[in-house]
Formats: structure tokens, sequence, C-alpha cells
């Protein structure tokens, strides 16, 4: 897939280092250089969170490459498109995710605790995929009673 291209027009645009990246997208910074040498295959979660912490360029550069955003929802069932979906991705995942829960009524969180705060909520929410991704496994292997035909 084409992450690479992604992350490399956002250091040269936006003048960001890997680091940089790393830090505000809460992926490491080899897995950046990883990205930008072409080497393996990202998951899922490092697309979105790419997408979650530059919402306004991942959706630009989405609409300008038409094709990433059919191999995406090929693959993984979403990409940035008009309508619905783009409201997750300019707000960010951890955004929706907060509204979804009434969190975003609370008080805004203090800067220098914003960070340490973000990185709760994507553990968070990355156990909870887990957990329910595991909850559907066992429900769809276990066998259903059959019915009774009246």
């Amino acid at each position: 897939m084409a992450l690479r291209g992604f992350v490399l027009e956002l250091s040269k645009r936006e003048d960001l280092s890997q680091t940089e990246i790393a830090k505000r997208s809460g992926l490491s910074q080899p897995l950046i250089h990883k990205i930008l040498s072409g080497m393996g295959t990202p998951q899922m979660r490092t697309y979105q969170k790419l997408a979650s912490a530059f919402p306004d360029e991942w959706s630009e550069y989405l609409q300008r490459h038409p094709t990433l955003q059919k191999e995406l929802r090929q693959t993984f069932g979403w990409a940035t498109v008009r309508g619905e979906p783009n409201i997750q991705v300019r707000r960010g995942a951890l955004e929706l995710f907060e509204a979804s829960l009434g969190l975003d009524q609370l008080p805004e969180i203090p800067m220098e605790a914003r960070e340490r705060y973000q990185k709760r909520v994507r553990d968070i929410m990355q156990q909870a995929s887990r957990d329910l991704t595991k909850y559907r496994k066992a429900l769809l292997s276990t066998p259903r009673p059959k019915g009774r035909r009246r």
C-alpha cells in the first residue's frame, strides 16, 4: 500500500522529522523509518493513527490519490470519502471516541497533560478493539441452537 507516499509528503510539506511524525501519531520512529524505506506491510492501526493525527493532510492526500481510497476500502473496509466517514477522519478517532462516550462535554485537558491523556485513550481503544474482536470470534464460533419450527 502507498502509505510511504503520504508520510514522505507529510515530512516534506509540513517540514516534520520522522520523530515528530511518530510523536504526533503515537507510532514509533523506527516504524516511520520502515514506512519511508518501504519495508514491510503496515497494519490497519498504522493507517488509522496517521489519519487521526493528520486528518486534513490525510483527507487531502486521499482526494488526490483515489486509487489509495479504493485499495483501503478493499483491504480494510474504510477510507476517507465524501459523506459520513469524513467525520471520523476530520475529528480524529480520539475525538470521535470521546464524543461517543460523552467525554467531549467534560472540561478541557490542560496542554501539559494532553499527550498522556491521548495515549491513554488510544490504549483503551486498542484494548476495546482486541476484546471486541475476541468476543465476535467467540460468538461466531459458538453453535447456535436450532429453533423449533411452528
